[in-house]
């Protein structure tokens, strides 16, 4: 037995959170896929929002350089104390208030989100019935209170009106970042692991794949050759692939379609796995996690606990490793199929595409 150690971070914290995914996207766009995926950005937002409002109030060198590049709040400036909100209204993101009341910053933080109307500055009323209105009601003694759009990438027409207003981008934080700092270089490794473009670009500035990349072209080859081997060739399959640096995962294969041909060998195999709706028939090719390291990997996406079953006793029937057929969960009633690459030398297979189209043929082989 070992112990793996993990340094503490930003994106550890939000890996070990709620929102992580793993299971590969399915094949067709649905309504319940969007909402998820709006979700999954908006628990990003979030995360990253109350991450900022942790460094400006943990760390001097961060807070100095998020008032002077955000806020507009000189360097050279007396610095009070400052109170650190982060969405504690529904106006505000991020709310920064100087103890002595001098200045009041109100940030609308976007990371790949629309600007909503209430939101929009530029909008009519918004001192009245939007996000400025809410905003005035509530503070009326600081000398300076300033809303601040973080992140929005179309130009604003700035109004002048009873509040100052401010749009900054993701290379206004970027920008002369106090990298020298420990905890302010860890919040810009989790806006490069994110997805933030501006800290993405830079952090990804200077990797090579170089000859690594020649077994990407062998696994664009040999990904569907599996599907051939086993008579599943009338129809070419889809590349599916997708990763998250921060949750400490990624993904790369094919897609098992479905068809409309229900006489045909992929028919068969369709009826017989019953895929949920919206997915195809399955999937298959590498994984990798951080904590576990690369593997093969194959999922085939029942749409029912009884199905599930189904497919699990025939692989069992066919030879298939039982410690390779990965637990159920209760989220779905998916089946994945994962072995160690040295399952090739140990079962003494010719190579990855034997293992694969082994498990395909192991499904669809009636016992």
């Amino acid at each position: 037995m070992f112990l793996i150690y993990v340094e503490p971070s930003f994106s550890l914290l939000f890996k070990r959170g709620k929102y992580r995914s793993f299971v590969p996207l399915a094949d067709e766009e649905t309504d319940d896929s969007v909402r998820e995926r709006e979700e999954k950005r908006r628990e990003k937002e979030r995360y990253l929002t109350t991450a900022i409002g942790f460094c400006i109030k943990h760390d001097s060198a961060f807070q100095s350089h998020f008032l002077n590049a955000i806020c507009d709040i000189p360097k050279t400036r007396p610095r009070p104390q400052i109170d650190v909100l982060a969405e504690p209204y529904r106006w505000g993101d991020l709310v920064l208030i100087s103890q002595n009341r001098d200045f009041v910053c109100v940030v609308e933080c976007k990371v790949n989100a629309n600007l909503q109307e209430w939101q929009n500055p530029e909008s009519q009323g918004f001192e009245k019935n939007g996000y400025g209105g809410f905003i005035l009601s509530k503070f009326k003694t600081p000398r300076i209170i300033r809303y601040i759009v973080l992140g929005w990438k179309e130009i604003l027409n700035l109004p002048k009106g009873r509040l100052e207003y401010a749009q900054k981008s993701w290379d206004d934080l970027a920008h002369n970042f106090p990298h020298k700092s420990r905890l302010a270089a860890d919040l810009y490794d989790c806006f490069s692991a994110l997805g933030v473009a501006t800290f993405l670009l830079k952090k990804t500035q200077t990797m090579k794949i170089g000859d690594n990349a020649k077994f990407f072209g062998d696994a664009l080859t040999l990904l569907p050759a599996a599907q051939i081997e086993a008579g599943l060739d009338e129809m070419p399959p889809k590349f599916d692939c997708g990763g998250s640096q921060v949750e400490g995962w990624w993904h790369f294969g094919v897609n098992i379609k479905r068809t409309k041909n229900v006489k045909t060998i992929r028919g068969k195999l369709q009826q017989f796995v019953t895929p949920k709706k919206g997915h195809p028939i399955g999937w298959y090719g590498y994984g990798w996690e951080r904590e576990k390291g690369a593997y093969f990997s194959f999922w085939l996406y029942c749409a029912s606990k009884n199905a599930q079953e189904k497919v699990k006793t025939r692989l069992i029937q066919n030879g298939v490793n039982l410690d390779y057929i990965m637990p159920e969960t209760d989220e779905d009633s998916f089946v994945e199929v994962r072995a160690p690459f040295k399952v090739i030398q140990k079962q003494g297979l010719s190579g990855d595409r034997s293992w694969f189209s082994r498990i395909l043929k192991a499904t669809m082989k009636a016992t």
